[in-house]
Order: C-alpha cells, then structure tokens, then sequence
C-alpha cells in the first residue's frame, strides 16, 4: 500500500499517523540530513546564541550516569592524545553541582580572600 499526502490534504488520514511514519525514520536518514541542510533551519541556527551544556538535575543524576559521564570524559581526553593534543582542553561532560561542592568553593573563596588580605593587603578593597 503506497502513501499519498493527498490522503492527508483531503482529510481522509489522521496527521497522527503521519507524524509516526515521520518518527521511525532512522537518525541517519536522507529525510533527517535533508532537514538539517533547509535553508530556513541553517539560518534559524547559525543566527542563535550558543547554548552552554546545562548540567543535569541532580534528580536524574544516578551511579550509573556518573561513571558513563566519567568514561566519557575518559574516552574524550584518550582521543585528544592520540591527536597530538592537551588533553585538558578537552570538553567534560555536564554533571549536576552537588551541594556540598558549591559550599566547599564558598569557603575556600573566603579562605583565599582572608590570605590574600594577610599577604597583600593593599590590593584589597
């Protein structure tokens, strides 16, 4: 049985069933690639701002994520050695700021500021 859009035009066919047809098509297809290269969608991307990883909730956050995310960024600083490259510039994976970390940072900030008033107290305000 072939697809006629015009089923869907006429109103003979739900547009569910379209939108699900659409759906199974595989990530590399020649229907997504063509999507990707609409000039209106091009230009939609290239005109937005680029968007930083957020981390995710931490929720969502597993055992199991964490050490997916740590062999991730495993894998990605392997590559940028075998490319001849440091590999502490390679990119992390997004992990969600766990409270005591945020607190550890607020007070080593208050730390090294304390110190820095003690060694060089001219420069602080």
């Amino acid at each position: 049985m072939g697809m006629d859009l015009n089923e869907w035009l006429r109103g003979e066919r739900d547009w569910r069933e379209l939108w699900e047809f659409k759906d199974k098509f595989r990530e590399g297809s020649h229907y997504r690639a063509a999507k990707l290269r609409a000039p209106e969608l091009v230009e939609a991307m290239a005109l937005a701002p680029d968007i930083k990883a957020k981390p995710p909730p931490l929720e969502d956050w597993t055992y199991l994520r964490q050490h997916l995310a740590t062999i991730q960024d495993l894998l990605l600083k392997l590559i940028y050695v075998s490319g001849h490259t440091d590999p502490s510039k390679a990119p992390t994976t997004p992990t969600p700021e766990l409270p005591w970390e945020a607190r550890r940072q607020e007070i080593m900030a208050v730390k090294s500021s304390s110190i820095r008033a003690i060694l060089v107290p001219w420069e602080v305000d």
